[in-house]
């Protein structure tokens, strides 16, 4: 069965069956209407064995009374429905609502001019079934009959992927070719000169700074050096420590703004500090 109609007798299959009673109609008729002819009534009390035939511009009727069989009191069922399913399967079924009202009386109208296009978008037969639920009754599936509608009302089938026809000379399904995912090559590491070389030139400056203080060491007096010297060596090390970052892993776009500014910072306090300096040596003298 189809998805409406396991839909539908799913939600049947929800209400419990242990219940004190059972779902039912009575004085069920079916009416066809058609203009410039003569109403046509059918009494249901039983499934209808001959075909109903409706007329291009009718419309089928359906009235009835729901009540409890064990109690025979009037029921207002929570889902009243009427279930059309395509015998042949070519057509998805369609699951209509039925209008019910608080003392159980119900009523169908289906209007072929107004008719759903999935109705209408199918052979033209369906096997009509009224489902009917509530949450203190057993639920009901009565079968009403076979519906036939006219061919000139009817619009083409709607086909489904599964009915499209096979190219000439290829079978309706063949294997596709398999899903290979590409994964990007991985990064080429830096050959180890190069990376050397890199290294020899971030550490260069450092091992030229503690070549020049060695030499110079004898001579220097720290405690006489002016704050803007120290935080003059504290601003290169930190030109140092960023160009290192950089190599092992930062981005260029990163990068520059605050060696940038933090360069353009050095280059000001080594002024101030070249120009300490040179007072303080000229005092001296």
């Amino acid at each position: 069965m189809r998805l409406h109609g396991l839909v539908a007798l799913g939600a049947l299959a929800l209400a419990p069956l242990a219940r004190a009673g059972q779902l039912a109609i009575k004085n069920a008729k079916l009416s066809l209407t058609s203009p410039g002819a003569d109403d046509q009534s059918y009494a249901l009390d039983t499934p209808l064995t001959a075909p109903i035939e409706l007329a291009e511009h009718g419309a089928l009727k359906l009235s009835f009374a729901v009540y409890d069989a064990a109690t025979s009191a009037a029921v207002a069922p929570r889902q009243a429905s009427v279930l059309f399913e395509d015998p042949t399967g070519a057509a998805a079924d369609v699951v209509l609502p039925v209008s019910v009202k608080t003392t159980g009386k119900a009523s169908f109208t289906l209007n072929l001019a107004k008719a759903p296009a999935p109705i209408l978008a199918s052979p033209g037969e369906f096997t009509l079934t009224l489902l009917l639920s509530s949450p203190t009754t057993k639920p009901l599936a009565y079968p009403i009959g076979t519906l036939r509608l006219p061919a000139a009302a009817l619009l083409p089938v709607l086909r489904t992927r599964h009915a499209l026809p096979p190219r000439a000379g290829e079978p309706a399904f063949a294997p596709e070719p398999e899903i290979v995912h590409m994964f990007r090559a991985d990064e080429k590491s830096v050959p180890a000169p190069v990376s050397a070389v890199g290294t020899a030139a971030v550490l260069a400056p450092w091992a030229v700074l503690a070549y020049l203080y060695a030499r110079l060491r004898p001579s220097l007096q720290p405690s006489a050096a002016p704050t803007t010297a120290y935080v003059f060596v504290a601003a290169l090390a930190g030109l140092e420590a960023l160009i290192a970052a950089y190599w092992l892993g930062g981005r260029l776009y990163t990068f520059l703004p605050p060696f940038l500014a933090l360069g353009t910072a050095t280059a000001y306090v080594g002024t101030v500090a070249s120009r300490a300096l040179r007072d303080r040596r000229e005092k001296r003298v």
